[in-house]
Protein backbone atom coordinates (compact mmCIF):
# COMPACT_ATOMS: atom_id res chain seq x y z
CA UNK A 1 0.00 0.00 0.00
CA UNK A 2 1.38 3.42 -0.96
CA UNK A 3 0.22 6.68 0.63
CA UNK A 4 1.42 10.13 -0.46
CA UNK A 5 0.54 13.43 1.19
CA UNK A 6 0.71 16.96 -0.21
CA UNK A 7 1.21 19.20 2.84
CA UNK A 8 0.79 22.97 2.89
CA UNK A 9 3.55 24.02 5.29
CA UNK A 10 2.31 27.62 5.48
CA UNK A 11 -0.92 26.63 7.23
CA UNK A 12 0.19 23.11 8.31
CA UNK A 13 -2.60 21.15 6.68
CA UNK A 14 -2.85 18.28 4.25
CA UNK A 15 -4.00 19.50 0.83
CA UNK A 16 -4.27 16.16 -0.95
CA UNK A 17 -3.70 12.48 -0.32
CA UNK A 18 -2.98 9.82 -2.90
CA UNK A 19 -3.48 6.19 -1.98
CA UNK A 20 -2.61 3.13 -4.03
CA UNK A 21 -3.90 -0.15 -2.68
CA UNK A 22 -3.34 -3.73 -3.85
CA UNK A 23 -6.12 -5.84 -5.38
CA UNK A 24 -8.78 -6.87 -2.87
CA UNK A 25 -8.73 -3.53 -1.05
CA UNK A 26 -11.45 -0.91 -1.59
CA UNK A 27 -11.44 2.86 -1.09
CA UNK A 28 -14.50 4.70 0.20
CA UNK A 29 -14.65 8.45 0.82
CA UNK A 30 -17.27 9.72 3.28
CA UNK A 31 -17.36 13.23 4.78
CA UNK A 32 -13.80 14.03 3.55
CA UNK A 33 -12.37 10.86 5.12
CA UNK A 34 -11.03 8.03 2.96
CA UNK A 35 -11.51 4.51 4.27
CA UNK A 36 -9.41 1.58 3.08
CA UNK A 37 -11.50 -1.60 3.42
CA UNK A 38 -10.37 -5.23 3.11
CA UNK A 39 -12.71 -8.21 3.60
CA UNK A 40 -15.36 -5.89 5.05
CA UNK A 41 -13.05 -4.47 7.73
CA UNK A 42 -11.70 -0.91 7.83
CA UNK A 43 -7.91 -1.13 7.66
CA UNK A 44 -7.00 2.58 7.51
CA UNK A 45 -8.72 5.97 7.65
CA UNK A 46 -7.16 9.05 6.05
Amino acid sequence: MTIDFLVNTDCTRIEKTSVEVPPGYLLHTVYNATYVVHNGEVMLVL
